[in-house]
């Protein structure tokens, strides 16, 4: 897949719609940052093999966050694009092989969660009605890419309602887990799904910090990625029948 500039100016114009769309929304216009430049979409080089859509660039820390110029901070060294390309590793891939957005592509002017412990406002939720069909018109160029999602509070967007929105249901949590073992592994199947595809739910880099849940998902992470593996051959195989 080759990217445009034609195309990649196309999302940016329906995204700075977006912005101006939720800057004039009742409920959400006191949270928006119109200030900040809507990070660049991150596109390596190489075969695009993967999709991956994090939630949206409010870091907590504003000095880093007036640093952020490319979706997940993959322009610059750091714990987190290292984080990623130890990810991509795990499959063989390099950065060269990804392509990354948000969820929601705009700034709040706190982290989605302040927002949600201070105001009791879903700023994600609320805001990826809009941003949804972008998101859709990003992943429709990329038809045979396997997608990664990164962090749990993209699940309440990206899987519909009805189904598991937590990380750990996908990957086999089980009440006691240490002693009674694991669940299956699932992926998010298509018709789960608010984006009509498949994908496969990734902790992010905090939470597999946490002592508490980070346990769980050091004690998964190995298998989980050969589950994801076979996945991603069989569906391989079925492209190409």
């Amino acid at each position: 897949m080759t990217f445009t500039t034609a195309m990649i100016d196309d999302v940016r114009a329906k995204s700075d719609e977006v912005v101006v769309a939720l800057s004039r929304d009742p409920k959400l216009q006191s949270y928006v940052d119109t200030q900040m430049p809507l990070p660049k979409l991150f596109h390596g080089g190489g075969e695009i093999r993967l999709v991956l859509i994090g939630q949206d660039p409010t870091v907590e820390n504003i000095e880093t966050r007036k640093k952020v110029n490319t979706v997940l901070m993959l322009d610059r060294r750091g714990h987190l694009s290292n984080f990623i390309s130890n990810l991509c590793a795990k499959f063989g891939l390099t950065l060269a092989n990804v392509y990354a957005t948000n969820c929601c592509k705009n700034f709040f002017n706190q982290t989605p969660t302040q927002i949600k412990k201070k105001h009791n406002i879903d700023v994600i939720t609320l805001a990826s009605q809009l941003w949804l069909p972008v998101l859709k018109q990003e992943l429709s160029w990329l038809p045979k890419a396997t997608v990664f999602t990164l962090g749990e509070p993209v699940l309440s967007v990206l899987v519909r309602s009805g189904f598991a929105q937590n990380v750990k249901s996908y990957w086999g949590y089980r009440q006691g887990w240490n002693d009674k073992g694991f669940n299956d592994f699932r992926q998010v199947s298509a018709n789960e799904s608010a984006i009509d595809r498949s994908f496969f739910p990734f902790v992010h880099l905090n939470t597999s910090r946490k002592s508490k849940s980070g346990a769980f998902y050091e004690a998964r992470l190995k298998s989980y990625v050969e589950f994801v593996q076979n996945q991603i051959r069989r569906e391989s195989h079925a492209w190409a029948s």
